[in-house]
């Protein structure tokens, strides 16, 4: 990976840093406390997710918060990302290019870094930092001079030595898993084994309930015949029977009305009466009906011109207002023009005084202040005496107060007992308002069901009429077929006489004086002596028009038949439809009837709750809920008692603190001293100077003014101009209406006159209109009244022939044989169900077996496979076991020797051999001898514990980059010199961050960045 910048807010001694980076080693540099180390503590804690101490250590003095952004490049993709982490939580990937954020959690974090940086899952970031790529200042040896368990407990880690041993222990539970299910395995095979050794048996019982099964299935089916044939039968006369009883009740309806109509007529024949004197008192009244409307639209049409007037007559008003004001605007510039000019004469004898009321001034805000502050304390005193005395009050009112809410506790404890009882009250109120509203709801029901039973009966006597009215249309209707052929042969008939006529008349005019035939231009052989051509042809013409004279008056004849005959079709079509609807009138209007009888019973039956006993349970629940009322105040002025108290005490000791400060406030307006005759004096002095400033500044507005003032005088003087034009205009408008209001008075009196002849006419214009329908109401009764005759004789001839028809004792014996066979095949059908049933039972037990079976052998297969896998997982576990100790021995001859190699370039000495041994102990031999870690000198310690850690990054990761804080620490100015030598030329690494205090490492990095005390520099270097 690659950091390619680094950027710092509040974080330790960096207020505002940003730092960009290149491939190479970077040579961090500067005196101490500059802040070297705080780059890499930075880096460590946004990728590595280390830091040393608490956030808040972490962030600058002074700050709320502190923030690092680091740019790199991944290892996995080679995109840029940008991670970002503050002291606040805040922790986030960015993608740069996408513009969105990746990730915005740590628990999501850490393993996404730890896929970029390039190291395998679960891998502490933060302990591989610690001793890998960024090892602490001043413990860069310390792990090598660790006694030899200590240094195994933290390379092992390093190496994931122990993760050998782990993975061979967590294996344990794996093959114990496994053998948990070997052990299920054979535990369900036994238990299936005991399951089927009855599959045998159950197949055969299978097989024979089959078979009895298909035998009673076809007994159901015969015995179902039998008895649906005599089902039908059975059918046919109990429809036989509901026929005779609905025809007798048909007859009884139709004689009840029969009575009906009867009684209804004379209502009828009355209201004719009355429909004909109201039709000849309108006729009477409608002339004056007429002058009267007349009058009303005149009176309409002056209305709008007397409006038109008015408008005429607002708009003079408003002209003449606009004229004063006009006239006035011109006068008050005027006076404006005169005053300006006396304003600049002024202004000349004003400028020598202006300057004296300046420093007049300026003493005068300094006395000010000082008495404004004077005044501030002043008030300062007065409002804290006031408070003393406000407390004072406060505390004499408090404990009044505590004393009468302790007077209060009991009447505060009857609130419970009063609360049920008013609790009681109104469930006996509710109960008995629900008992109250059932009540009126029944009686409403009770009027709604008398007045649907008249609406019913009335639609009852309407339907009968129609029906009787459409019924002698019936006949007409049935010769339509008929009357419309006729109709066409008529017609036809007709056509063919009109051309034959027009024919003869087209010869008669071709004929010539020889007697020539116009057909053959010849002599006519036909004709009899003395007859001519045109004789012959005129004598037919005449009789062909008057026979399609006559044939054209029976051709209207049967042409108005056939209209009659349509429209009563067109009528007769609905008379089905109307028989419908009578019979469902009838049933509606009995089972109204049924009903108004039940909610009858009901009501009569019930109790009765009057509103008068309502009212006295509410009044005797207002008296309990105002005793409850107060007794509920009663406890909430005793629970004030407390709260009282403890105000009490607060009150006390803010009254003995607003006394110390009356004290305080009274030594600072003794120090202040009387300022008030210095102001006094200063104001004397300025006000004999009349304001000279002021007065020059106002006088300078006038002056500025003036022209202003000329041009609203011009304007005002041409608005005067046009509204006295517009005036005119109007005026002579308004001679338009002068005789308006008299037109309007007579107009209004001649209404007057005819308004007794309008009221007579409407009062009783709609009932004169009812003259002919109530005619026609008399006679439809009439009509109803012979129809329901009619009906009522046809229904009885109907019930008689009917009756003849129908055996009791047939009906009766049919039943008995229906009810036979039912209960034969009743119980047939209850064996077959438990037959079913049974079989069902079976069939589900088979295939259950059957299941058991195949599952049994999937069993059998998958308890081998196991097998085989404990058989594996053990073979692994020792394999783990015996291979941790060879590979780590391999990977410490590797780093050895990759160390070695590293320790020679950094020193410069080839002679000397590096070796890392197996308990992680550093030696160095030299000329056959070896000497241990502790025996080096602090240059040598530094070259090999940096070669050491160095050749563990390359081995055991893909990071290609390692950070050195202080690398030539205890290194003589030699060895520091060779030392930054050989990390300039280390290329394995992308980058290496070197930092150091001192030069040593100037001209051997591709990148220095310079800190100082309070400024950052980065230099570059080729």
């Amino acid at each position: 990976m690659l950091i390619a910048r680094v950027e710092l807010r509040n974080i330790k001694n960096h207020a505002e840093a940003e730092f960009s980076f290149q491939p190479g080693v970077i040579a961090i540099c500067g005196p101490n406390g500059s802040g070297k180390t705080t780059i890499l503590e930075a880096i460590a804690w946004v990728l590595f997710d280390h830091l040393d101490y608490k956030r808040d250590d972490f962030v600058k003095r002074g700050a709320r918060k502190g923030q690092v952004v680091v740019n790199f490049i991944s290892n996995l993709d080679g995109r840029e990302y940008v991670v970002t982490r503050d002291t606040g939580g805040a922790y986030f990937v960015y993608d740069p290019v996408t513009k969105v954020r990746l990730i915005e959690q740590k628990n999501q974090v850490v393993p996404w870094l730890r896929r970029h940086i390039g190291v395998e899952p679960g891998t502490d970031l933060s302990s591989l930092f610690k001793t890998t790529i960024g090892v602490p200042q001043g413990t860069f040896t310390y792990d090598f001079t660790l006694a030899p368990s200590n240094r195994k407990s933290v390379f092992d880690q390093v190496l994931k030595v122990e993760e050998y041993r782990k993975a061979s222990d967590n294996l344990r539970e794996t093959i114990k898993h496994v053998d948990g299910r070997i052990v299920e395995a054979d535990r369900k095979l036994a238990q299936f084994e005991g399951e089927l050794k009855v599959y045998d048996e159950v197949r055969r019982d299978n097989e024979l309930v089959e078979s009895s099964l298909r035998a009673l299935e076809g007994e159901h089916y015969s015995v179902s015949a039998q008895r649906d044939a005599a089902a039908r039968e059975l059918e046919r006369l109990n429809n036989l029977q509901k026929s005779i009883d609905s025809l007798i009740g048909s007859v009884e309806r139709l004689a009840v009305k029969l009575e009906l109509s009867r009684a209804s007529i004379a209502g009828a024949r009355e209201a004719a009466e009355q429909a004909q004197a109201a039709a000849a008192i309108v006729e009477a009244a409608r002339k004056g009906y007429e002058e009267y409307l007349g009058s009303s639209a005149r009176l309409a049409d002056l209305e709008k011109n007397r409006e038109a007037r008015d408008a005429r007559r607002q708009e003079v008003s408003s002209a003449e207002k606009e004229m004063i004001e006009a006239r006035t605007l011109s006068l008050r510039c005027s006076e404006r023009l005169a005053e300006a000019a006396s304003a600049r004469q002024e202004i000349a004898g004003l400028a020598e005084t202006i300057q004296e009321q300046e420093s007049t001034e300026v003493r005068l805000a300094e006395l000010r202040e000082a008495r404004g502050e004077l005044t501030g304390l002043k008030r300062s005193l007065e409002s804290t005496e006031r408070e003393i005395e406000k407390l004072r009050n406060r505390y004499s009112t408090l404990s009044r107060q505590v004393e009468i809410a302790e007077s209060w506790r009991d009447k505060a404890l009857d609130a419970e007992e009063l609360e049920r009882e008013r609790s009681a009250l109104f469930d006996e109120i509710r109960r008995n308002e629900m008992s109250l509203s059932a009540f009126l709801v029944k009686r409403e029901q009770l009027e709604a069901l008398r007045k649907e039973q008249t609406r019913l009966s009335k639609d009852l006597d309407n339907r009968r009429s129609e029906i009787a009215r459409l019924e002698p249309m019936t006949q007409m209707a049935l010769s339509l077929g008929e009357m419309e052929s006729r109709q066409r042969s008529i017609a036809d008939r007709a056509a063919r006489l009109r051309a034959e006529l027009a024919r003869d008349r087209d010869m008669i005019s071709a004929l010539d004086s020889g007697g020539l035939c116009p057909l053959l231009t010849e002599k006519c052989l036909n004709l009899k002596p003395g007859e001519s051509l045109d004789a012959r042809f005129r004598s037919g013409l005449k009789n062909r028009a008057a026979e399609i004279e006559e044939i054209e008056s029976s051709h209207a004849q049967v042409s108005e038949e056939v209209r009659l005959a349509r429209s009563a079709a067109a009528e007769a079509s609905r008379l089905e439809q109307l028989r419908v609807e009578l019979i469902r009138l009838g049933e509606d209007l009995d089972s109204k009837s049924i009903q108004f009888g039940a909610i009858a019973d009901e009501i009569e039956s019930g109790g009765v709750i009057t509103e008068a006993g309502i009212s006295k349970l509410k009044d005797r629940r207002s008296v309990v809920e105002q005793k409850l009322r107060e007794s509920r105040d009663a406890e909430k002025l005793f629970s004030q008692a407390m709260p009282l108290r403890a105000e009490l005490e607060l009150v006390q000791s803010e009254g003995e603190a607003r006394k110390k400060d009356n004290e305080s406030l009274s030594g600072q307006i003794a120090s202040l001293g009387d300022v008030e005759s210095l102001i006094a004096a200063a104001e004397r002095g300025l006000a004999s100077l009349n304001d000279t400033r002021g007065r020059a500044a106002l006088l300078n507005r006038i002056v500025s003014s003036e022209e202003q003032f000329k041009r609203q005088a011009e304007t005002a003087d041409r608005k005067v101009d046009e509204i006295s034009a517009n005036l005119d205009k109007l005026n002579l408008e308004l001679r338009k209406f002068e005789s308006l209001d008299a037109d309007i008075s007579g107009a209004a009196r001649r209404r007057s006159e005819c308004e007794r002849d309008y009221q007579a006419y409407i009062a009783n214009e709609m009932i004169a209109l009812t003259a002919g329908s109530r005619h026609q109401e008399v006679a439809e009764f009439e009509a109803e009244i012979e129809r329901l005759e009619q009906s009522h004789s046809a229904s009885n001839q109907e019930l008689k022939d009917l009756q003849q028809g129908y055996d009791a004792g047939a009906h009766r014996s049919v039943q008995a044989q229906f009810d036979e066979w039912r209960e034969k095949a009743t119980q047939i059908s209850a064996q077959l169900d438990h037959t079913r049933e049974r079989f069902a039972r079976l069939q589900s037990q088979l295939e259950h077996l059957n299941a058991v079976r195949e599952l049994a052998s999937e069993i059998l297969s998958e308890k081998a496979k196991t097998e085989r896998l404990r058989e594996t997982a053990d073979f692994i576990r020792d394999t783990l076991l015996k291979a941790a100790p060879f590979i780590t021995e391999s990977y410490l001859l590797t780093i050895s020797n990759e160390a070695n190699q590293l320790y020679r370039e950094i020193t410069g000495r080839f002679d000397v051999t590096l070796k890392w041994s197996r308990d992680y102990e550093i030696t160095l031999e030299e000329e056959g001898r070896e000497r241990p870690f502790l025996s080096m000198s602090g240059g040598e310690q530094m070259a090999a514990a940096l070669s050491v850690r160095l050749a563990l990054l390359k081995e055991l990761s893909e990071i290609n980059l390692a950070f050195f804080d202080e690398p030539t620490a205890n290194m003589d100015e030699e060895r520091r010199s060779n030392l930054a030598q050989q990390i300039g030329r280390i290329k394995d690494f992308q980058q290496l961050f070197v930092i150091s205090h001192d030069d040593s490492f100037e001209g051997y990095t591709d990148q220095i960045i310079m800190l100082g005390e309070r400024k950052e520099i980065t230099k570059q270097t080729e």
